[in-house]
């Protein structure tokens, strides 16, 4: 675990360690959608009662976009991850790594 980078601590057991799976990055994506680009979505859930990440969820397409998003908008959570914090490269504006 502690060479692929992984986030883990210890367990009750004596040399047992637990591997701790988290991701910040899927809600925090979307508050930031909802509040810096989503203002239709707002709006519309505003004047029909429904939640916006309801209304912002129902019209995302179910196809993968060429939009590549690092999930970095809390910050790197582990040891090795890239030091940077909600970027969204455009992948025509020659950001290519």
């Amino acid at each position: 675990m502690l060479d692929g980078g992984y986030c883990f601590g210890p367990h009750v057991g004596v040399d047992i360690f637990c591997c701790l799976a988290f991701s910040f990055g899927g809600g925090s994506l979307l508050r930031w959608y909802r509040d810096t680009l989503g203002t239709e979505e707002k709006e519309l859930a505003l004047r029909s009662g429904r939640d916006p990440y309801d209304v912002i969820l129902e019209t995302a397409g179910e196809a993968p976009s060429t939009v590549m998003v690092l999930p970095h908008f809390e910050g790197a959570q582990t040891r090795g991850w890239i030091p940077t914090r909600g970027r969204v490269p455009r992948p025509d504006a020659g950001n290519h790594p």
